[in-house]
């Protein structure tokens, strides 16, 4: 005689699940995570531009630069505040800042078409010139990817998120 057991699952809600995943920003909770995700990178991003631009980490020292007959200060990638002002944690569209929504994620850094107060470039540009070393600039990493702990931060997001959505279907 042969004995058999047979097991099935409902998978309906799981597949919900997958949908609602897939659509990203069409979700309250997806985009909340997103907006976490990028409120953790942006202030690693802008912890690290502090640092750096301090003379901390790997960015090869600035130099003083005149400025109105007096010399300006080493921290020069500090003296209008542009760039580290379009890092901030708490967006808010600072100019030259960037956060837009991609598939499963979030982009930020710099971007869109705001001058830097000088008034001859975007922010973005002077952001891209720094970072790739354009010129007789030396390469400053600026956006760079997010390490362990933050990393981690960002899929304990996900996992409240997304046990928070999987309760609602």
């Amino acid at each position: 005689m042969t004995q058999r057991v047979s097991a099935s699952v409902d998978l309906s809600r799981l597949r919900r699940l997958q949908a609602a995943i897939d659509a990203g920003g069409q979700s309250p909770i997806i985009r909340t995570i997103y907006k976490q995700w990028a409120a953790r990178v942006r202030g690693y991003l802008q912890e690290r531009f502090v640092q750096y631009s301090r003379g901390g980490g790997t960015w090869p020292p600035l130099k003083r630069k005149r400025k109105r007959g007096s010399l300006a200060s080493v921290a020069i990638l500090r003296d209008t505040n542009t760039m580290f002002a379009a890092l901030n944690p708490v967006f808010q569209g600072q100019p030259g800042a960037l956060e837009e929504p991609i598939a499963y994620g979030i982009r930020v850094g710099f971007g869109g078409p705001v001058q830097h107060p000088s008034g001859t470039f975007t922010v973005a540009d002077l952001a891209g010139w720094h970072h790739t070393g354009a010129g007789r600039l030396p390469v400053r990493t600026i956006i760079d990817t997010p390490p362990v702990d933050v990393q981690d931060g960002m899929a304990k997001d996900a996992e409240r998120g997304l046990t928070k959505l999987a309760a609602t279907l």
